[in-house]
């Protein structure tokens, strides 16, 4: 059986120009990427189906149907340094109304895609003596993550 995996040595890597329309695999793979140095979190890639409900007079259960899919809002955390190439181009991207392409790396040599626009570039951290300062995004993702073949 395989050991399973951890985050340890995860890259992210975000596309050097906007990508503002659905990618397969291919298109991905024709890209540049510029990788997010220093990361601490990676978030969460995982889409979810929004329940929608309905409750009628006669039933004392809600009625349940899927929605429509998130595709997921990974908040990445690094932390700051000034000068780095990929913390810039997340702030860059976080001030334009674009969405960009992401690549995920894990220890294992899988490849994950997404595609989605990017908020937040602010420090945070706590602003205690013992906390580092780190910067904090989040990604909209418009086109969920998939497991490059």
């Amino acid at each position: 059986m395989a050991n399973k995996l951890t985050w340890a040595k995860a890259n992210v890597e975000i596309s050097t120009t906007a990508q503002n329309s659905d990618l397969n695999q291919a298109g991905f793979e024709g890209l540049s990427y510029t990788k997010i140095n220093s990361t601490g979190s990676a978030g969460d890639w995982s889409a979810t189906d929004n329940i929608i409900n309905y409750n009628t007079l006669d039933d004392d259960v809600s009625q349940k149907q899927k929605g429509v899919k998130n595709a997921g809002d990974p908040q990445i955390e690094c932390a700051y340094i000034s000068d780095d190439a990929g913390q810039l181009a997340m702030v860059a991207a976080a001030a334009a109304v674009d969405a960009y392409a992401f690549k995920l790396t894990l220890s294992s040599g899988d490849i994950w895609y997404a595609r989605g626009i990017v908020g937040g570039g602010g420090l945070g951290g706590g602003g205690g003596r013992e906390d580092f300062v780190v910067r904090q995004f989040t990604i909209g993702l418009v086109q969920a993550a998939f497991l490059a073949s």
